[in-house]
């Protein structure tokens, strides 16, 4: 789950700093952690070749069936699609 993949790079960002569940003190810790999460479960790169195989003409069909194949929600998708391939 995004979650878990969430705190896996939590605890490799900061392995040493304890971490806890609702912590407004490490908002830039939190969204590098998003980060890796997004990139772990569903790869950029992977998104591109996907795209590219079926075709932005109907861009969202084509996320969801990327959030599919990769089994996260469209919402990560489309955080990949919109941080790390701006150029599509």
């Amino acid at each position: 789950s995004f979650r878990r993949a969430k705190a896996l790079g939590r605890a490799i960002f900061r392995p040493y700093q304890r971490t806890f569940l609702l912590a407004s003190t490490h908002v830039g810790d939190d969204r590098v952690a998003g980060a890796f999460a997004a990139e772990l479960l569903a790869p950029a790169e992977g998104i591109r070749r996907a795209l590219a195989t079926l075709g932005t003409h109907d861009e969202d069909a084509a996320l969801d069936v990327i959030a599919s194949h990769f089994g996260v929600s469209p919402l990560t998708v489309r955080h990949q699609v919109d941080n790390q391939l701006e150029d599509i």
